[in-house]
């Protein structure tokens, strides 16, 4: 963080996350990043760091200079909209993170965040999306801005509702259709 920014990087192959870390020492995780996507974009908006980046997993990365990305824009219009499109999802996606955190109860918070997940990460199968990655509890308070015993609880009682399914240090199973409707009853309210 605060480094300056020269190059963007492909995740080839894993898991990898970005964050920011307050003074404190705590930890919001702002987003995942599974093979296939461009971690990084965002400096192309201010040239420096704004957040660090973590391998949740044995992951391969591709460094992509700026240069050669440039180049490339220059070359393939195409490419430049595939860019933007990708920068503007991570704008968006951090706006919708910051409206969440403001106004909306961690339960909804959780649950909006499990049904990302399973549309990001998830692999569709009988009883429901299993998440392809191991995320933790603590990866989960992460990325909902609580603490990890809140998140154990509001799992547990999910988990009892028969929203999502999971064992210790197991995958996450997401009943997609009744988490949906039940986020919907309590956006409600």
């Amino acid at each position: 963080m605060g480094q300056p920014a020269t190059t963007l990087y492909l995740v080839r192959r894993g898991l990898l996350k970005t964050s920011l870390i307050s003074p404190g020492g705590r930890e919001l995780t702002l987003r995942l990043y599974p093979a296939g996507e461009i971690v990084g974009a965002l400096c192309l908006c201010t040239g420096e760091r704004r957040e660090q980046a973590t391998a949740l997993e044995s992951s391969e990365v591709v460094e992509i200079t700026l240069d050669a990305l440039l180049r490339r824009v220059r070359q393939d219009p195409q490419s430049a909209v595939d860019l933007a499109s990708a920068v503007c999802e991570h704008l968006a996606d951090a706006q919708e993170a910051l409206r969440d955190l403001s106004f909306t109860p961690v339960t909804e918070r959780l649950s909006r965040a499990l049904l990302g997940l399973a549309s990001r990460l998830g692999e569709p199968g009988a009883g429901g999306t299993l998440l392809s990655h191991y995320i933790t509890q603590e990866e989960l308070a992460h990325i909902v801005g609580a603490r990890r015993e809140v998140v154990s609880g509001l799992l547990n009682r999910l988990r009892a509702d028969g929203l999502i399914n999971y064992t210790r240090r197991g995958l996450i199973r997401i009943n997609r259709e009744a988490l949906q409707s039940y986020v919907d009853s309590i956006s409600e309210t």
